[in-house]
């Protein structure tokens, strides 16, 4: 299965995140612009399946609200800073399939990403 990571800068959270998807492949865009770009891309054999912003701080998830046009048709995973009511009202707007929070060890993550993998299969 096919991952778009959105992650603003290498960080232990990337870093975690990138050990629990290694059976994936994953293309890491930096910015909302590449991120735009990448699913703005005719889709082809080689599209993401799932997409995962892992978000740095409320302007950066500001940035990626304003692009959840080409979110629309795609799995997301929404992996905030904190569990704060703003984070997840702001969230919600993207319509993720999991919420998940940075910290901890991304388990619950590469368990989302085992069941999405498993109901695209069947």
């Amino acid at each position: 299965m096919n991952l778009l990571l959105h992650s603003p800068r290498f960080d232990r959270d990337e870093e975690e995140l990138l050990q629990v998807t290694c059976h994936h492949s994953v293309h890491i865009v930096r910015t909302p612009e590449e991120l735009r770009l990448q699913l703005s891309q005719a889709p082809g054999g080689d599209d993401a399946a799932v997409v995962i912003l892992l978000i740095s701080d409320m302007k950066d998830l500001e940035k990626l609200v304003a692009v959840r046009d080409y979110l629309a048709d795609k799995e997301l995973i929404l992996v905030l800073p904190e569990e704060d009511g703003e984070f997840l009202a702001k969230g919600h707007c993207l319509r993720p399939r999991y919420f998940g929070f940075r910290g901890g060890n991304f388990e619950d993550v590469a368990e989302v990403l085992a069941r999405i993998q498993a109901r695209n299969i069947h």
